[in-house]
């Protein structure tokens, strides 16, 4: 049956909260509402229309009105663009992202779950919480295109900190997320000011002598030259990054980011703080493999993750910028829990977690991956060598 958006703005602030409960049935990430078409849900990595009707550009300015005050349109007709949070009790909290186009408004909504989930629930290298969670200082970066659970799994490490440790948590980012109460640890949320840097705020967080720092999406070197600069200083800093899927070109991105004049000193500070890269993509689940014991947003996509662990070969390779050499080193570092994309795509498809079509899919190294396979059988048969990938215990 469908349902309409209603002219009035409680009525059409009643049709939104209808639209994200939907959506959050449907196990979406992303709701998209634009005038003329219905909103649009996007469930693991593909769009699906919904069953209300389209949405009139009246109603949805009626509805931006309704979610924003005086001063936040003001900075939306400034901006074109502003991004709020909002939450429905039982149901979750929503980033919401509204931007002028095509003369009216548009939405990008993304639900973030009230539930942090655990680390275990992720499939994430074991290294994570065996080695990288109890280290007390150094760079870990958490890397990966949009849309690939960057933000869920920094959440999972700073709650089993929370958990597991005794520390003084600080989370900075354009918007807070996931909200972490106090368990053992004390966690604080800063939030950027309107023209603030990650740098300036990383500042403004050592003054509060942190413990840990998680911060949102850095973008430049500055705010990496500062993220270093903490972790030099005692700290461990979480961070994370928008990079293609592999840990080897997040380092060639950010050494890239360097000026000539400052790049031999950079990599030299980065060799010596850095503890790992994890970069990280989603694949759709396996419809074998859905559970519906777990959170809806990880029924629908599990995540596969490239591992680079700062060993004293790597780190001598960033020194001397020997960056083509990392993908070896990863191969060769499995003994300490370092995993190559690859390696971790064939242990999903192992499980059956996921279809091995859509695991070649997403390989940036196909010759590499089909190595781990026979070259005959069912997508989710365990093939030929692939029990050797299983991670250590």
């Amino acid at each position: 049956m469908k349902r309409k958006v209603g002219l009035l703005r409680e009525s059409v602030v009643i049709a939104l909260e209808n639209i994200l409960e939907e959506s959050v049935k449907k196990g979406a990430g992303y709701v998209y509402l634009k005038v003329g078409i219905p909103p649009m849900f996007r469930v693991a990595e593909r769009l699906h229309v919904s069953e209300f009707d389209p949405i009139s550009k009246l109603e949805i300015e009626e509805l931006v009105k309704s979610l924003l005050g005086e001063p936040q349109l003001a900075i939306l007709e400034a901006n074109c663009q502003i991004a709020i949070r909002y939450s429905i009790q039982s149901v979750g909290a929503f980033h919401v992202c509204i931007s002028m186009a095509d003369g009216t408004y548009c939405l990008a909504v993304r639900h973030v779950p009230f539930q942090i989930p655990d680390v275990k629930d992720l499939h994430l290298p074991t290294a994570c919480e065996k080695d990288l969670l109890n280290r007390n200082k150094g760079l870990i970066l958490v890397t990966g295109p949009a849309r690939s659970g960057k933000s869920t799994t920094l959440a999972a490490f700073i709650e089993w900190i929370n958990r597991n440790r005794s520390e003084h948590i600080i989370a900075i980012e354009k918007q807070t997320e996931y909200v972490h109460r106090h368990r053992k640890s004390i966690v604080s949320h800063f939030e950027l000011g309107e023209h603030e840097s990650y740098a300036s705020a990383i500042r403004r967080a050592r003054g509060q002598s942190p413990d840990v720092i998680q911060l949102g999406s850095i973008e430049n070197a500055e705010d990496v030259a500062e993220a270093i600069l903490a972790a030099e200083s005692g700290t461990l800093v979480f961070a994370s990054m928008i990079t293609p899927s592999s840990a080897v070109q997040t380092i060639d991105r950010v050494l890239g980011a360097l000026s000539d004049a400052n790049k031999l000193q950079f990599r030299v500070r980065l060799s010596n703080c850095l503890l790992a890269v994890l970069s990280q993509i989603l694949v759709p689940r396996a419809e074998i493999a859905l559970d519906q014991e777990i959170q809806p947003f990880l029924q629908r996509q599990v995540a596969a993750c490239e591992l680079l662990i700062n060993t004293p070969a790597i780190a001598n390779l960033v020194r001397e910028e020997k960056t083509a050499q990392l993908y070896s080193a990863i191969q060769m570092g499995a003994n300490v829990g370092m995993e190559t994309l690859e390696s971790a795509l064939a242990q999903l498809v192992q499980s059956g977690l996921v279809n091995r079509q859509d695991a070649v899919s997403r390989t940036l190294r196909p010759d590499d991956f089909s190595r781990f396979f026979g070259p005959r059988g069912p997508d989710n048969d365990p093939p030929p060598g692939v029990a050797a990938l299983k991670r250590p215990s």
